[in-house]
């Protein structure tokens, strides 16, 4: 699998697993940081978990960043009710207050992990054609904040952009 094409090109892995304990948690994210500082290193969790909302990863820690989907929960029975309760309260906004809004916010935290100063610069990659959705019902952007509204690129299927955006981004003072 994928970790262990990392581990043949020397890439230290890290996977945040279910289940895993504070201290588990924080010794594999010390872990990370001090492999980090010799060789290039991938750290793997989930959008909503402890990596993705509640560790900082200021200065070089972490200078890429790979979203992978909008974390939208599966709908449920009681998500409808609340999702009536609150159309009832704002207006018919409940689906958006309930539903659509907290994925982006997750999004956002995941990808924000490593631009915890002004000075700090990460390199994001999100993948999901939901980001840049050109349909009016569908249209997501405005869920973002501005920082990355203001420097989104689209791929569309053509790692050359991605590649060509990395190599300026690394090469950049900016």
């Amino acid at each position: 699998g994928l970790l262990d094409e990392m581990n043949m090109i020397r890439v230290d892995s890290f996977v945040s697993k279910a289940g895993m304990s504070s201290t588990e948690n924080d010794q594999m994210v010390i872990e990370f940081i001090s492999s980090g500082l010799e060789k290039q290193s991938l750290l793997i969790g989930v959008m909503g978990g402890r990596i993705s909302e509640g560790t900082d990863f200021a200065g070089e820690k972490m200078e890429v960043i790979f979203t992978l989907g909008v974390p939208y929960p599966p709908q449920t029975p009681e998500m409808k009710h609340r999702i009536e309760y609150f159309d009832g309260i704002f207006k018919g906004r409940g689906w958006d207050i309930v539903y659509g809004s907290p994925p982006w916010h997750k999004l956002t935290q995941a990808a924000g992990r490593g631009l915890r100063s002004l000075n700090d610069r990460v390199f994001i990659v999100a993948m999901d054609e939901r980001i840049l959705c050109r349909a009016k019902k569908m249209n997501n952007l405005h869920r973002l904040p501005l920082w990355m509204r203001d420097n989104i690129k689209e791929a569309s299927g053509d790692s050359d952009i991605i590649v060509n955006a990395a190599e300026l981004f690394f090469r950049s003072d900016i």
